[in-house]
C-alpha cells in the first residue's frame, strides 16, 4: 500500500493535505508512471514490491529520492498481523482531518480579521445590499446649496472678502448649475443591478470532473461526487442555497447552486457533524450555520478549478445564501452550466451568466 498526500488548494490561502491510499502493486505502478519526476522513487518502490517480506509487514518513508525503513506502532498482544497497518492506516487518516479542520479554522480566523480591519477602516460595503440597494431621490425640503439672499438691510459685506476665494464661489455655481440634471435620474425607479445585466464575456466553466474532484477531496469521508441531470431552476425551486461568482471589479458573472440536501450534508460531513444532526437539520429544512459556512468553503473551492479554467477573469464567490430569483432572473437561461451529484442525494450547480450578443 502507498500513501500519497496532496495539498489541495481550495481558496484564500487556505491548503488542505488529503491522504490518498493506493493498494496493489497495479495502482502503485501506475501511480509513479504518471508522475515521471518521482522516477527514482519509482524504481525503489518497484524492488521493495519484488522482495518478499520474512518478518511480518514493514512501514518505509521517502527521503528525497530514496526510501527509508520505519517501524509500526506495535499491535495488541491479541490482534492479527494484519492489525497494525490498519490502525497505523486509521490514524494517520484522523491526524489528516484533524489537520485540515485546524487548517480550515486558521483560514476562518484571517478571513474575519480582515473583515473586521475593513470595518475599522470604514470601506465595508455588504456584498448583497451593493446589488439591491435603492438610492432615494432627495427631498423636496432639503436644503438649497446656497445661503437665501441677505434682507436688504443688512450691509453688504466688503468687496475684499467676497472676493476672497473666487474657486469656492464657481464651484457653487457650477453645483447649483448641475443640479437639476442630477435630481432627474435620482427619481427614476430603480432596477436590480443584475435584472438581465450582460458580462462582457461568458464565463468559462471546468470540466465535471475537475468539480468533483475538487468537492470530493475537500469534503472526504468517502464522498463522491458525479455528473448528474441538470436540476429545473425556477419559482418552484424551495431551499435552494445560492454563491454569487464574480470577478475582481464586483461584476456577476455565475453563481453556484446547492440544493437543501448538498448544503446540510456536504457542509456538515465536513465539519465532521454526526449523521443523526444533519438529517434533523435536512427535515427541518434548515442548515445550521456552521453547515452553511462550510459549504461555502465547498464553493471557495469551486472557485479555485473556475479561476483555473479561465485566460481573462479571476473570480471569487460571495457568501452563501439563500436563492433570490428577482437578483438573479438570469439563471433560469444560464448560457453554460455543470451539474453534480454527491452520495448523500445532493445537487450542486454552476451555472454561467449569458454573455454581452
Amino acid at each position: 500500500m502507498l500513501e500519497v498526500v496532496r495539498h489541495v488548494n481550495i481558496g484564500h490561502d487556505l491548503v488542505r493535505p488529503t491522504t490518498e491510499c493506493l493498494t496493489g502493486n497495479r495502482m502503485i505502478g501506475s501511480y509513479f508512471k504518471s508522475n515521471p519526476d518521482q522516477e527514482a522513487l519509482g524504481r525503489g518502490a518497484l524492488k521493495l514490491m519484488q522482495v518478499a517480506s520474512t518478518d511480518g509487514p514493514r512501514s518505509y518513508s521517502a527521503v528525497g529520492a530514496e526510501w527509508v525503513s520505519s517501524s509500526l506502532p506495535p499491535g495488541r498482544p491479541d490482534a492479527d498481523d494484519s492489525d497494525g497497518p490498519q490502525l497505523q492506516t486509521q490514524m494517520d487518516a484522523l491526524n489528516m482531518r484533524v489537520t485540515a479542520l485546524v487548517a480550515l479554522q486558521e483560514g476562518l480566523l484571517v478571513r474575519l480579521a480582515r473583515l473586521e480591519a475593513r470595518i475599522a477602516e470604514g470601506n465595508f460595503a455588504d456584498p448583497g445590499a451593493r446589488r439591491t440597494a435603492v438610492h432615494q431621490a432627495p427631498a423636496r425640503e432639503a436644503a438649497p446649496l446656497r445661503e437665501p439672499p441677505a434682507p436688504a438691510s443688512e450691509p453688504a459685506p466688503p468687496i475684499a472678502e467676497a472676493a476672497a476665494d473666487p474657486a469656492e464661489s464657481d464651484a457653487e455655481d457650477d453645483l447649483a448649475s448641475a443640479e437639476p440634471a442630477v435630481a432627474a435620474p435620482l427619481r427614476a425607479t430603480p432596477e436590480p443591478v443584475d435584472q438581465r445585466a450582460r458580462p462582457k464575456a461568458e464565463l468559462e466553466l471546468p470540466p465535471v470532473a475537475e468539480l468533483s474532484k475538487c468537492i470530493a477531496l475537500l469534503v472526504g469521508n468517502g464522498v463522491s461526487v458525479e455528473a448528474a441531470e441538470p436540476f429545473a431552476v425556477g419559482p418552484d425551486l424551495q431551499n435552494c442555497y445560492a454563491a454569487l461568482i464574480e470577478d475582481e471589479s464586483g461584476e456577476a458573472l455565475g453563481l453556484i447552486l446547492m440544493d437543501l440536501r448538498a448544503t446540510v450534508f456536504l457542509g456538515g460531513s465536513l465539519m465532521m457533524q454526526p449523521p443523526e444532526q444533519l438529517q434533523q437539520q435536512f427535515a427541518a429544512a434548515t442548515p445550521e450555520q456552521d453547515s452553511i459556512a462550510a459549504s461555502a468553503e465547498i464553493c471557495n473551492a469551486l472557485s479555485g478549478a473556475i479561476n483555473a479554467a479561465q485566460d481573462r477573469y479571476h473570480v471569487r464567490t460571495c457568501p452563501l445564501e439563500k436563492l433570490d430569483l428577482e437578483r438573479h432572473p438570469w439563471a433560469t437561461e444560464a448560457a453554460t452550466r455543470r451539474d453534480l451529484g454527491d452520495s448523500f442525494g445532493g445537487s450542486v450547480a454552476v451555472l454561467s451568466m449569458p454573455g454581452a450578443s
